[in-house]
C-alpha cells in the first residue's frame, strides 16, 4: 500500500491515511490557495502539548509553616522597636520631669533663702528704729545694758581694774556702788546713748546698739540657713 506525503506545519507528526487501520483522525492546517501553509499557523506552538513539561513558577508560594514563622518574627520585630520607642520617650519625659522637678526645688530654696533674709532685715531694721526712738525718749534701759557688758567680761578681768566707757547721761544715771567695787567710770561725749566700753587689763570690749542689732541679724541668718546652734 502506497503512502502520500503531506505537507505538515512544525510540532505536529505526519498522519496516516484515513483508510488505513488504526488512523487517528487529527486536523490538518488550512493552507491558502496557492498550496503555501499559513506563516501565522506554523509559527503558533500548541497551548499545552501533551506530555511536555509545565514552566517553573517565578514566585513559588512559602509553606504555610514557614509564611506563619516569618509573620511571627516581623511582628516580634516590630513589637521591640515600638517598646523601645516607648522606653525611650518615657525616659526622656522622666528626665525632663526631674530636671524640672530639680529647677523647682532649687527656686524655691532660693526663694526661701531670699525670704528670710528680707524677713530679718526688715526685723532688725524695725528694732533698730524702735531702739533709736527709745533712746531719744531716753526711756532705754542703762543699768541694764551696763550689767549685761559687765557680766560678759568681768569674769575674765578678776582682779583687774575695770574702766566703763560710755555717754555721760548714760553714767550719770548708774549707781554709786559700782564706783565702790573698784570699777572707773569715763564719760566720753562722743559715745552714742546705750553704747558702752570696757577696757580691763589687755582685754576690750564695746557693745553699742547698732552692734547689738548686727550680731543679732548674723545670728537671725545663720539659724534660719543651718538651724539653731
Amino acid at each position: 500500500m502506497s503512502r502520500r506525503q503531506v505537507v505538515v506545519p512544525r510540532g505536529l507528526v505526519a498522519v496516516r491515511r484515513r483508510d488505513e487501520p488504526g488512523a487517528a483522525s487529527v486536523p490538518t492546517p488550512r493552507t491558502p490557495e496557492g498550496g503555501a501553509p499559513d506563516a501565522d499557523a506554523e509559527d503558533t506552538p500548541e497551548a499545552n502539548p501533551v506530555g511536555a513539561p509545565k514552566p517553573p513558577a517565578a514566585n513559588r508560594a512559602l509553606p504555610a509553616l514557614d509564611l506563619k514563622a516569618v509573620q511571627r518574627k516581623a511582628f516580634e520585630r516590630g513589637r521591640e522597636h515600638a517598646l523601645a520607642e516607648v522606653s525611650a520617650t518615657v525616659d526622656a519625659a522622666s528626665a525632663t520631669m526631674c530636671s524640672a522637678a530639680n529647677r523647682l526645688a532649687q527656686a524655691r530654696v532660693n526663694d526661701r533663702s531670699e525670704l528670710t533674709e528680707f524677713v530679718v532685715r526688715l526685723a532688725c531694721t524695725i528694732a533698730e528704729e524702735l531702739t533709736a526712738s527709745v533712746v531719744d525718749a531716753e526711756q532705754h534701759d542703762v543699768r541694764g545694758l551696763v550689767k549685761r557688758v559687765l557680766d560678759s567680761v568681768l569674769p575674765e578681768l578678776a582682779g583687774e581694774p575695770v574702766t566703763l566707757s560710755g555717754h555721760p547721761e548714760d553714767l550719770g544715771v548708774l549707781p554709786q556702788s559700782l564706783t565702790e567695787d573698784g570699777l572707773t567710770l569715763k564719760p566720753d561725749p562722743t559715745f552714742a546713748r546705750g553704747a558702752f566700753r570696757v577696757t580691763g587689763g589687755d582685754a576690750e570690749m564695746y557693745s553699742g546698739i547698732s552692734e547689738r542689732l548686727e550680731q543679732m541679724r548674723e545670728r537671725l541668718l545663720s539659724e534660719a540657713e543651718h538651724g539653731p546652734a
